[in-house]
């Protein structure tokens, strides 16, 4: 996916998003997780005062937010992810 001038690659089956933009409708940054057989599903984003997202959903399988690599424990887990 393109956003802006930035190019997301996909990480596996399903991943999230988050994107943010200005008041404008400008781009201005994302965020990606998921993995090469993960399954991910972003339900709801808010953004902190101070700027930064928080991302709510599931995921199957293992996922990386960021650098950190994280494998379900059952068919589906819960994730609080703030990039």
């Amino acid at each position: 996916a393109s956003f802006g001038t930035q190019m997301v690659t996909a990480k596996g089956v399903s991943d999230a998003l988050v994107a943010r933009f200005d008041s404008s409708g400008n781009f201005t940054q994302v965020y990606s997780a998921g993995g090469a057989t993960a399954v991910n599903t972003t339900f709801g984003v808010a953004w902190l005062p101070w700027g930064k997202p928080v991302a709510v959903g599931g995921f199957e399988k293992t996922t990386t937010f960021g650098s950190t690599m994280r494998t379900s424990s059952g068919l589906t887990d819960v994730f609080v992810w703030a990039p």
